[in-house]
C-alpha cells in the first residue's frame, strides 16, 4: 500500500490555491521551491534562537564573551568598554585555580589562542611557531624547566642548551632586516647581552616573538657582526604578567599564564640567527 505524506500533500494544496492553473509550470516550481525555503529558512532560525537562549540560560556570564565579540564591529567609541570587558575576563580567568576553571572558559581561551596563531601564521609567523610549540607540541619534560631570563647573568648560563632540552630554530630573515631591531644591536659589543622591548622601542612582529631575549653577537671572517638570538622559551604562571594586543580600535591585555590553560606549555629552547647588514 503505498503511503502518503499528509504533511506534503497539504502543503501542496495550500500552494496550489495560490498559483492559477494559467502559470506556466515553472513559474508554479519557483514559487512552491520559494515557499519550502521560506518555511525551512524560518524554522531553521527559530531552532537556532532558541539553542543560543537556551545556552545564555545555562550560562549567562560566559555569554558575554560572545557580546564583546560581536560588538567587534562596532566603532571606536565602542573599544574602550569592550576592552574592560575582555581584559577583565582573561584576567579572572587566569587568577583561578585549573580546576575551578569552567569549560567555557577554557574553550574561549584556547579559541582565542587558536585565533592568535591564525592570525600570526600571516602577521607575525615567529610568534606563530613559538605559541604553537606551547599549544600543540608534545615536548619531553626538561631538566629544571623553571629558569628565568631576567638579566645577563641567565643569559650566560642559558647559552648552550642541555641535553634534554627541545630547540626550536626560527627563521632569521626577518630579524635580519628588522631596522630597529639592528640598531639597538649595532651599539652592544661582541659578547653575550640580555635586552627587553617596550611596546615602540623595535618593530611588534619582533616583540611578539622575543620579549626578553639574550643575545650572543660574534664576529664574522669578513669583519662584520653574527647575532644569536635565544631565549629559555618559560611562560609565567603569574597573572599579574600581561602581554598587551592591538586588534583594530582594541587593545587587550592577555596574561600570559593562559598559556598554562590552553595547552601543555612545555619550555623549550627558540634560538634565530643572522649576520646585521
Amino acid at each position: 500500500m503505498k503511503q502518503r505524506n499528509v504533511g506534503k500533500t497539504y502543503r501542496d494544496k495550500a500552494v496550489n490555491r495560490l498559483i492559477t492553473k494559467s502559470y506556466p509550470e515553472e513559474l508554479r516550481k519557483g514559487i512552491k521551491k520559494m515557499h519550502d525555503d521560506l518555511v525551512v529558512g524560518l524554522l531553521s532560525k527559530t531552532w537556532e534562537w532558541f539553542v543560543c537562549y537556551t545556552i545564555y540560560l545555562q550560562c549567562k556570564e560566559e555569554v558575554k564573551m560572545l557580546v564583546f565579540f560581536l560588538a567587534a564591529c562596532s566603532g571606536k567609541k565602542m573599544a574602550a568598554p569592550i576592552n574592560k570587558g575582555f581584559s577583565s575576563f582573561y584576567v579572572g580567568v587566569a587568577k583561578k585555580k585549573d580546576e575551578d576553571i569552567t569549560p567555557v572558559e577554557r574553550f574561549a581561551v584556547r579559541s582565542s589562542f587558536h585565533h592568535m596563531t591564525a592570525i600570526g601564521d600571516i602577521l607575525f609567523p615567529e610568534s606563530s611557531v613559538i605559541l604553537k610549540h606551547l599549544l600543540y607540541a608534545n615536548h619531553p619534560i626538561p631538566e629544571n624547566p623553571n629558569r628565568s631570563t631576567k638579566n645577563r647573568k641567565h643569559c650566560i648560563a642559558q647559552k648552550t642548551p642541555k641535553s634534554s632540552d627541545t630547540e626550536i630554530k626560527l627563521s632569521g630573515a626577518y630579524f635580519r632586516k628588522a631596522k630597529k631591531l639592528n640598531a639597538r644591536i649595532r651599539k652592544k659589543p661582541v659578547g653575550i647581552h640580555f635586552d627587553a622591548f617596550t611596546e615602540k622601542s623595535v618593530e611588534a612582529r619582533v616583540r611578539y616573538a622575543y620579549n626578553p631575549v639574550c643575545y650572543e653577537i660574534t664576529k664574522t671572517s669578513t669583519g662584520g657582526k653574527k647575532v644569536r638570538a635565544y631565549i629559555w622559551m618559560k611562560w609565567s604562571r603569574s597573572s599579574h604578567v600581561k602581554t598587551p594586543l592591538k586588534l583594530g580600535p582594541f587593545a587587550v591585555k592577555f596574561p600570559d599564564s593562559l598559556i598554562h590553560v590552553a595547552g601543555p606549555a612545555t619550555p623549550y629552547y627558540a634560538v634565530a640567527e643572522w649576520e646585521l647588514q
